[in-house]
């Protein structure tokens, strides 16, 4: 078990640093490198089955992927869900979580007993591969859905600010200056602030 610990490691200086630069990809194509980065990350663990020395520090560089692509996959879902289905967004996703992963081990399993440790990690290669594939070939649709659609929050403070002080201006002018038995709309700046309802 103490050979995990280099992975963890390296996900969590991925995680730290992601962190520190606005929480992941925001875009299809960042995305994808992300998964690039893990898939030849632990393709490259095939070479260093026979040495535990050489694939502790590989398996460092293999995590450092991980969290950020977890962080960038849990935000697009948030983004693209539409409103009022995010809980049902997060179900989906974690049942392919735990579909691929009890997949993927049980084909690494079978694998790394009749071919060897190395075909395992081969295979995560690809199977990391396949999905920058869908990524890129699906980019369009991810940056339409993450960048258009906006979460309840933002839906509803772009219609509080154009709700406020411009139409509540304009109109007390107004009436100020139809008092005076005129029409104008040229109002000194204390006027205009004084018929301003806030």
């Amino acid at each position: 078990m103490a050979s995990f610990a280099p992975w963890g490691l390296g996900s969590l200086a991925g995680g730290l640093v992601a962190a520190r630069r606005g929480g992941g990809a925001h875009r299809a194509a960042g995305l994808a490198r992300i998964l690039a980065a893990l898939a030849l990350g632990h393709a490259a663990l095939a070479v260093t089955t026979t040495s535990l020395m050489a694939m502790g520090p590989m398996l460092l560089v293999a995590g450092v992927a991980i969290a950020p692509a977890y962080a960038t996959i849990n935000a697009m879902a948030d983004q693209a869900a539409p409103e009022g289905t995010v809980t049902e967004a997060f179900a989906w996703l974690s049942t392919a979580v735990v579909s691929g992963t009890s997949a993927g081990t049980a084909a690494a399993g079978v694998l790394a007993q009749n071919a060897g440790p190395g075909a395992a990690f081969v295979l995560a290669g690809l199977a990391g591969a396949l999905a920058v594939a869908i990524t890129m070939r699906r980019s369009r649709t991810v940056n339409r859905q993450v960048v258009t659609t906006l979460t309840p929050q933002s839906r509803s403070a772009p219609a509080r600010a154009t709700s406020l002080r411009p139409p509540a201006c304009r109109w007390s002018s107004l009436t100020s200056a139809q008092e005076g038995g005129h029409l104008s709309t040229d109002f000194p700046a204390d006027e205009m602030r004084v018929g301003c309802s806030r």
